[in-house]
C-alpha cells in the first residue's frame, strides 16, 4: 500500500510536467529555435529585428491567453509589468515599421529608437542577470517567453546599433540609421540625469520613457492593485495577482518586515496568507525597482552603447547565466525532484503509521 501510493505521487509529478510541456516535441522546438536564433544573430544580423517579431507574434498571444487564464487567480496584470510593457512597445514599433505605418517623422523615430537602446541594453539586459526565474527551458513556453521579453531586446538594440550599415542595406525604406554615428549617451557636461533632462539622448530619453512607465503604474497598484488578490474577511472573493504579490509571498514580506519595518514574523506571514501587504512595502518595492532601473541604465547601458565589446560580452554573460540556470532546473527534474516527493510521501505516511500505532496502544491501556 505505502509502495502504491509513493508511485502514485510520483505519477502525479510526471503529469503536471508533461501538462507544462515537458515532452520531447517541446524540447526538440526549443532547441532547434535556439539554432535558429543563434544562426541569424551572427549570420544575418540585419533580419534579426524579423525574428523577434516574428517570434514575438508566437509567444505573446500564447502567454496573454494562459496569464489571463492561470487558477487560482489571473496574472494577466502581470502584464502591466515593466519588462512586459517595455516589450509590447517595441513589437509594435517594429510592426508598423514593417507594415510602414509608423510615422515617417525622422526625428519621432530616432527619439524612440535613443529610448529603446536605453531601456533594452538598461533594465532589460540587467535584469536577464538578476531574475532567478529567467532561464532557458526548452520545453517550457512560458519559461522561455520570459527569456525572450529579457534577452532578445538587446540582442536587437546589438544588431542595429553595430551592423546598422547592413541593416540600412536590406532594409532602405524601413531604417533610416544615417544618425548613429551623432547621438550621444548622455550631455557631455553631466553624469547624472533626472528625468526631463538630457532629452535627445540615450540616457535621458531612457530615463523619460522610465518615468512614462513609472507613474501610471505606481498610482494604479495603490489605487487598485494593491487590493486585487487581497483576501480579508468581507471582501469579494480575489481574481487577479500582480508581480509584487508574487514577490512579497514569496518570502520578501518576511525578510522586508524584519529589516526594515521591525515587523514580527507571525504577522508578515498573516499578510502572505491574506495577500494583504503595506503601502510601505510596495514603495520600498517601487524605490528598489527605480534605483537598479537607472544603475543599469547609467552602468550597462552606457557601456554597450559605446563599446561593441562590451556589449557583446554583456550578452555571451547573461547567456550563460541563463543556460546555467536552466541546467539547474533540469538537474532538479531528473533527480533531486524524485527523491524529495519520495522522502515527502514516505514522511507522511510513516507519521500515520505513527499515530495508528499510538492509538492502538492507548486503547490496549484503556482495555
Amino acid at each position: 500500500e505505502t509502495f502504491k501510493k509513493v508511485m502514485e505521487e510520483i505519477d502525479n509529478v510526471v503529469a503536471k510536467r508533461v501538462n507544462e510541456g515537458f515532452h520531447e516535441v517541446n524540447f526538440s522546438i526549443g532547441v532547434l529555435n535556439l539554432i535558429l536564433v543563434t544562426f541569424v544573430f551572427a549570420a544575418l544580423p540585419q533580419h534579426f529585428w524579423i525574428l523577434y517579431l516574428v517570434e514575438s507574434l508566437y509567444l505573446m498571444p500564447q502567454k496573454i491567453i494562459k496569464s489571463f487564464r492561470a487558477k487560482p487567480l489571473s496574472q494577466i496584470f502581470y502584464l502591466f509589468d515593466f519588462c512586459w510593457v517595455m516589450n509590447f512597445i517595441l513589437i509594435s514599433a517594429f510592426f508598423l515599421i514593417a507594415t510602414q505605418m509608423l510615422s515617417t517623422d525622422p526625428e519621432f523615430r530616432k527619439e524612440l529608437f535613443l529610448a529603446l537602446v536605453g531601456i533594452t541594453c538598461g533594465p532589460l539586459l540587467g535584469a536577464t542577470g538578476f531574475l532567478p526565474f529567467v532561464a532557458v527551458l526548452f520545453h517550457d513556453k512560458n519559461t522561455m517567453t520570459s527569456l525572450f521579453i529579457h534577452i532578445f531586446p538587446p540582442m536587437v538594440t546589438y544588431s542595429l546599433l553595430w551592423h546598422g550599415d547592413a541593416v540600412r542595406e536590406a532594409w532602405p525604406d524601413r531604417f533610416d540609421l544615417e544618425y548613429l554615428n551623432e547621438i550621444r549617451f548622455m550631455p557631455e557636461d553631466r553624469w547624472f540625469l533626472l528625468p526631463g533632462q538630457g532629452l535627445g539622448t540615450v540616457a535621458g530619453n531612457a530615463m523619460m520613457l522610465y518615468v512614462l512607465w513609472l507613474v501610471p503604474f505606481t498610482c494604479w497598484m495603490l489605487l487598485f492593485g494593491m487590493k486585487m488578490p487581497r483576501k480579508r474577511e468581507g471582501d469579494p472573493e480575489p481574481k487577479y495577482d500582480t508581480v509584487f504579490h508574487t514577490w512579497m509571498r514569496g518570502g520578501t514580506c518576511i525578510s522586508m518586515g524584519s529589516a526594515l519595518w521591525g515587523r514580527p514574523k507571525e504577522v508578515s506571514l498573516k499578510q502572505m496568507e491574506q495577500n494583504d501587504f503595506e503601502t510601505r512595502d510596495f514603495l520600498f518595492y517601487m524605490l528598489v525597482h527605480i534605483t537598479l532601473a537607472c544603475l543599469s541604465i547609467f552602468i550597462f547601458g552606457s557601456l554597450c552603447f559605446n563599446h561593441q565589446i562590451a556589449h557583446g560580452a554583456s550578452l555571451a554573460l547573461v547567456t550563460v547565466i541563463v543556460v546555467f540556470r536552466g541546467a539547474a532546473r533540469y538537474t532538479y527534474y531528473s533527480t533531486i525532484m524524485y527523491g524529495k516527493q519520495l522522502r515527502k510521501q514516505f514522511a507522511a505516511l510513516v507519521e500515520e503509521v505513527q499515530v495508528q500505532v499510538s492509538e492502538r496502544a492507548q486503547a490496549k491501556k484503556k482495555n
